[in-house]
C-alpha cells in the first residue's frame, strides 16, 4: 500500500498507524474492514477482475475475508476483513503489493480504513499517489441539518471533526494530505 512513499517505509507507516490507534484509543476505534479502491482500464486484470483477485487472495498466507464491489463510477472495490487492526493494515499492504506485481499499481486510487472518532463514523484514506492520509467524516442527516438550510437528502461533511482528526494524524507522525486535497468518498460499500 505504501510502496510509493519516499519519506517513510511501509513498516514505519504501519507502526505509526497502529500507534495512532493505540495512543488515541479513547477517541479512535478502528473497524475490522478496509478497502482498496481501483480505477479500472482495459487491462486483462480488470477483464477478469473477480477471478484474478480471488486467485491472488488464495496465494496469500493467512488470506483475509474479502468481497468485491463496483460503484456507479465504474471504480472497483476490494473490501478486506481482518482482525485485529494491525493485521488488517498488514493485509492491505500485502494486497497492495500484490496488485503492483500484477502491474495494476498505477490504477490504485486509495486504501480506505473505517473507524469511529468521538462516536462518529470516519474514513481514514491513504492516497496512493502521494502516500498521504486524510480523514473523511460524513455528516449524518438530522432534522437540525434542515433547520440550518441544508436540503433534505443532501450530503455534508463534518469539517470540524475532519480537521481535528487530521491534526491527530499529524501529531502521531502520519503523513497528512493538504486539506484542499481531502476529497469526499460518498457511498463507500462498507
Amino acid at each position: 500500500m505504501f510502496s510509493k512513499t519516499q519519506k517513510l517505509t511501509a513498516t514505519e507507516i504501519l507502526e505509526k498507524l497502529s500507534s495512532f490507534v493505540a495512543i488515541e484509543g479513547n477517541l479512535v476505534t478502528p473497524e475490522t474492514k478496509a478497502a482498496i479502491l481501483l480505477s479500472p482500464d482495459d487491462q486483462e486484470f480488470f477483464n477478469n477482475f473477480c477471478s484474478r483477485v480471488t486467485h491472488m487472495m488464495d496465494q496469500l498466507e493467512d488470506p483475509p475475508k474479502f468481497t468485491l464491489n463496483a460503484d456507479d463510477h465504474g471504480t472497483k472495490w476490494i473490501i478486506l476483513e481482518k482482525y485485529p487492526f494491525q493485521s488488517l493494515v498488514k493485509t492491505v499492504d500485502r494486497v497492495s503489493a500484490e496488485l503492483s506485481i500484477q502491474k495494476v499499481g498505477d490504477r490504485m486510487i486509495a486504501a480506505i480504513f473505517k473507524g469511529r472518532f468521538k462516536k462518529e463514523d470516519t474514513y481514514w484514506i491513504c492516497n496512493y499517489r502521494t502516500s498521504n492520509f486524510y480523514p473523511f467524516v460524513p455528516q449524518k442527516e438530522t432534522g437540525s441539518n434542515r433547520d440550518h438550510g441544508i436540503p433534505e437528502g443532501s450530503r455534508s461533511r463534518n469539517h470540524e471533526k475532519e480537521m481535528e482528526l487530521g491534526k491527530l494524524f499529524k501529531l502521531r507522525g502520519l503523513p497528512v494530505e493538504a486539506p484542499e486535497n481531502w476529497f469526499a468518498l460518498w457511498d463507500a460499500p462498507f
